[in-house]
């Protein structure tokens, strides 16, 4: 049975974080205009903070919106 669910992002840890009320708009709002979801959005950024790999997924997306881009 082939399997037509999004690919898997591998494998991953869970937190629940608390956000300070007025950050949380701005955060949503640059998650939205890069094409990233709220976690992965997180997962960028941190991961640019800590001079770490952005994780293949993320960059993924944000290549696909940058060729989506250029095509416009």
């Amino acid at each position: 049975m082939a399997n037509h669910g999004r690919p898997s992002k591998g494998p991953r840890t869970e937190h629940t974080v608390r956000i300070p009320a007025d950050h949380d708009d701005r955060y949503v709002h640059q998650a939205g205009q890069l094409g990233l979801s709220y976690s992965d959005y997180l997962a960028l950024v941190l991961a640019q903070a800590h001079d770490l790999d952005v994780p293949d997924y993320v960059a993924r997306q944000l290549s696909r919106r940058e060729g989506a881009a250029l095509g416009a």
